[in-house]
């Protein structure tokens, strides 16, 4: 992933002061609704942490299963050890008990421990429900966020309420991470999505406020939403999900049509004892040889190693959802923030967001 990329995937928080310049400029009238530090320095908390803890999963299970390879490609390597010299052949057998040795216990007692998985997922958990905060606050308490923007002592008094929201929801979620990760991924619970109590429905005149309010909404919750699952189904990085079906399907079909085709020369070369193609004899034999059955071992061995990574890094499962959730986003879009004859403005399912129902994160 580009530094470049990686760094905007959060600029809908305004993380960076070139961010909230720009959001200054854009949204002059609710800048101070969408700068939010102490949010901020919460989300970083656990951002970083979940971002390290996935890296470490991955790269503990690349190393898990490399690991592996290594000591299957020596132990079924022994038929060729006769034609090396001792020391070699002893240097291979250390080296693939080694790797076997060490893949075990990383395997066993490492990145693939449930306490290694949880604190990843908590910590993911409580930045996603951070960024959920923030943009339910836009649509939870309109009428605060436009009555107290006229003046600085309004200002301040909204300051003091939106600390209070946060306070509040640091009690429910702060130490309570592993009970709220089980809510969510036990398929029997009603996950609750509304994080803020609403504000009470009244008429809410339109003006810059409410114009800016839905126009960052807009904006920073559906529009960035869209482009981030979009980003996520392309195939610009080895990290995205299509560029490692891509990879590893392909890895599978060469390794499938090597030992395809491998098979087919040895049983030529039993044909060829019935029938005797003088001319074939020779290269015949190299196909019936040691080393060509080591190397149709060694081809399986990559083959199921490439179906281990499939395995772990589930991307033909994650297309799917991200799909789903780049057609909400582009629907959502499309149908825009609209006025209400009424006055107030809505997405389209303003209830829904009103009764807590965000999204996606």
């Amino acid at each position: 992933m580009r530094a470049s990329t990686e760094r905007h995937l959060n600029d809908d928080l305004l993380l960076t002061e070139e961010d909230r310049k720009l959001a200054a400029s854009s949204f002059p009238a609710i800048v101070h609704v969408l700068d939010f530090p102490n949010l901020r320095d919460l989300f970083a908390a656990y951002e970083a942490p979940a971002n390290r803890s996935k890296s470490l999963l991955h790269q503990g299970g690349l190393a898990t299963i490399i690991l592996g390879v290594i000591a299957l490609v020596g132990a079924s390597t022994e038929p060729l050890y006769g034609t090396l010299p001792p020391t070699v052949a002893a240097a291979l057998i250390v080296v693939s008990a080694t790797a076997g040795l060490f893949s075990i216990i990383f395997g066993a007692f490492g990145v693939f421990s449930s306490s290694s998985k949880a604190r990843w997922l908590e910590d993911r958990l409580m930045a996603e429900r951070l960024r959920q905060f923030q943009f339910q606050m836009l649509v939870f308490h309109i009428p605060t966020i436009v009555g107290d923007a006229a003046t600085a002592e309004l200002k301040d008094q909204f300051f003091k309420a939106r600390d209070r929201w946060l306070a509040k929801f640091q009690l429910e979620y702060k130490g309570h991470l592993s009970a709220k990760l089980k809510e969510i991924l036990d398929d029997d619970a009603d996950e609750q999505f509304a994080l803020h109590d609403s504000d009470a429905l009244v008429h809410v005149d339109g003006g810059p406020v409410l114009d800016d309010l839905f126009s960052a909404y807009k904006l920073l919750r559906i529009q960035y939403q869209l482009q981030y699952a979009n980003f996520k189904l392309s195939t610009e990085s080895l990290r995205l999900p299509r560029k490692q079906v891509s990879l590893l399907s392909g890895i599978s079909l060469v390794c499938i049509l090597t030992v395809f085709f491998a098979h087919f020369a040895i049983s030529v070369s039993y044909v060829n004892e019935l029938i005797s193609f003088t001319f074939l004899k020779d290269w015949l034999a190299v196909v019936r040889s040691a080393p060509v059955h080591v190397l149709v071992i060694w081809t399986v061995i990559v083959a199921l190693a490439a179906r281990a990574f499939e395995e772990g890094l589930q991307p033909t499962g994650a297309i799917p959802g991200i799909q789903g959730a780049s057609r909400a986003l582009a629907l959502s879009f499309r149908r825009g923030l609209q006025r209400c004859p009424e006055g107030e403005r809505h997405d389209g399912s303003r209830a829904a967001y009103l009764s807590g129902h965000e999204g996606f994160s």
